[in-house]
């Protein structure tokens, strides 16, 4: 399978398409990375805040 994979992404006009939607995925993932660490440490600081 990986052999396949790199050869099409070795031939003209193949790559786009392929490291586009891998490059659309990587963006996704770490933007809701960014998201619930963001998300977290606002509950937590909230929830100390809260406490005491």
């Amino acid at each position: 399978m990986e052999n396949g994979v790199n050869e099409k992404i070795t031939e003209p006009g193949q790559p786009k398409k392929g490291s586009n939607k891998i490059l659309i995925t990587i963006s996704i993932v770490i933007v809701a990375v960014i998201v619930l660490l963001y998300v977290f440490t606002v509950q937590s600081n909230e929830t100390r805040d809260s406490d005491g």
